[in-house]
């Protein structure tokens, strides 16, 4: 719930400033707890949930890091921790090493073959 008031302020502040990408990115980020929210008050079921959000948290940081190549995306390694995380003790260890070896894969995809041509790294 405290979530949701910190998005609404957020998109508020954005609306003012005109950055219209940033308000549909928190008016996606508020569907899904609110979609969630709802989920989990009529179904009682966390696993879906769990799944859900550990998916995404794994996917979209790779995708953005591999992608948005012209800035550094250091705080995606943290939110693939994150969704690493939620996949262990939410879904269970099996599982979450699978969401861990998905990480470790999108990052060293992203150090290999996309940062050394960026940055000057030297090549393997």
């Amino acid at each position: 719930m405290c979530y949701q008031y910190y998005l609404f302020f957020n998109n508020s502040a954005y609306i003012i400033q005109n950055n219209i990408p940033s308000v549909l990115l928190f008016i996606f980020a508020l569907l899904i707890t609110t979609g969630s929210l709802i989920f989990l008050y009529k179904t009682k079921k966390t696993a879906p949930i769990y799944f859900f959000i550990a998916t995404l948290g794994i996917i979209l940081p790779v995708l953005s890091a591999n992608y948005m190549l012209e800035d550094n995306h250091y705080g995606n390694i943290v939110w693939i921790i994150v969704a690493i995380c939620i996949a262990y003790f939410g879904l269970g260890a099996k599982i979450g090493k699978y969401y861990a070896l998905a990480g470790i894969i999108g990052l060293a995809i992203l150090y290999t073959f996309f940062l050394t041509k960026i940055h000057g790294l030297p090549e393997h």
